[in-house]
């Protein structure tokens, strides 16, 4: 499954054990735009024994940042049910002047 990145959301990219969010995050109804990501990622933790999310976000507001609280307490709660759990987050390192 693939979620195509819009002006204001990145794109989210499903596979059987990753998933991927790249781009900026700052959607107008948060709810509406990580409902389906939720959805999908109980789904795909519930069917695996490991799983990847790979985070690359350029850009995010604060209400993203309460949807990335809830993902990470996910994963979190999913690790402690004996998956396996993997977290990569990207981020773009600005040089020390």
């Amino acid at each position: 499954m693939i979620i195509p990145a819009e002006s204001r959301t990145p794109e989210v990219v499903f596979s059987a054990k990753a998933c991927t969010i790249k781009g900026e995050c700052y959607p107008e109804d948060i709810s509406e735009f990580s409902a389906p990501i939720m959805e999908q990622l109980d789904s795909d933790v519930a069917a695996t024994d490991s799983y990847q999310v790979d985070i690359e976000l350029y850009y995010f507001n604060s209400s993203s940042a309460k949807f990335l609280f809830d993902l990470f307490e996910f994963l979190d709660q999913s690790a402690a049910n004996n998956k396996q759990i993997g977290v990569t987050w990207r981020y773009l390192a600005l040089p020390r002047g």
